[in-house]
């Protein structure tokens, strides 16, 4: 991916790697929100984040204010942007798109959204 990145955008490419506690999740002065699996939410989160018009603060859906400290989900990768597309346009519905990704094989992420969440990352290399 870092090359793919790199060769996209030039510079060079670059990994780090990091430990994370298992203490993130005890800490209660942290909001985490995380899909178990590529479902109806978790589809409308990341179009939500991805439109440039979208903006309901309070929508529990929305994070570009960053009310989750840490979001854990699949990765929208390259291979579904035309799924969402068509979502979009309109040509798809939602339930449409959860069968669509229901058989893509995606892997998960944790996206980290402030600083406290961040402290509980190590450097390994």
């Amino acid at each position: 991916m870092a090359v793919r990145v790199a060769d996209r955008f030039g510079g060079n490419p670059n990994v780090s790697a990091f430990e994370l506690s298992d203490e993130i999740f005890n800490d209660k002065a942290l909001n985490i929100l995380k899909f178990e699996n590529p479902n109806k939410e978790w589809a409308l989160f990341v179009v939500n984040n991805r439109s440039l018009n979208f903006r309901d603060a309070e929508n529990k859906l929305y994070n570009g204010n960053n009310k989750y400290d840490v979001v854990i989900g699949a990765v929208a990768n390259d291979d579904l942007v035309s799924t969402f597309d068509l979502f979009r346009s309109g040509f798809m519905s939602i339930d449409d798109v959860v069968k669509q990704i229901t058989y893509k094989n995606l892997t998960n992420q944790y996206s980290f959204h402030s600083e406290k969440a961040i402290a509980y990352l190590k450097a390994v290399e």
